[in-house]
């Protein structure tokens, strides 16, 4: 809501921030589950460049592009899509 001047409402303005601040905090998560997946990788595979890691789960975490809305390959939680992308027994 707007009030007579173009300026949020007091309580819309607090609704927008709280939004904010939820949106950050699950990127903070997201961010150190995806740092946790790349530790995890780079113990198995110490040679593996860390940006190359962290870009590969960040798209594995996405459907492939031609098969986009038929299925989910990964028929697992997201959580331990990300925990068992590549590290096996090391």
């Amino acid at each position: 809501m707007t009030g007579t001047y173009g300026i949020l409402s007091t309580s819309a303005n607090r609704m927008q921030l709280k939004k904010k601040s939820q949106m950050e905090k699950r990127a903070q998560r997201w961010a150190a589950r995806l740092m946790e997946s790349v530790r995890q990788v780079l113990a198995c595979y110490p040679e593996a460049d860390s940006d190359t890691v962290r870009h590969t789960l960040i798209l594995l975490e996405q459907p492939p592009l031609e098969l986009e809305k038929e299925f989910d390959p990964w028929p697992l939680p997201h959580s331990a899509k990300m925990n068992s992308a590549f590290c096996g027994p090391c």
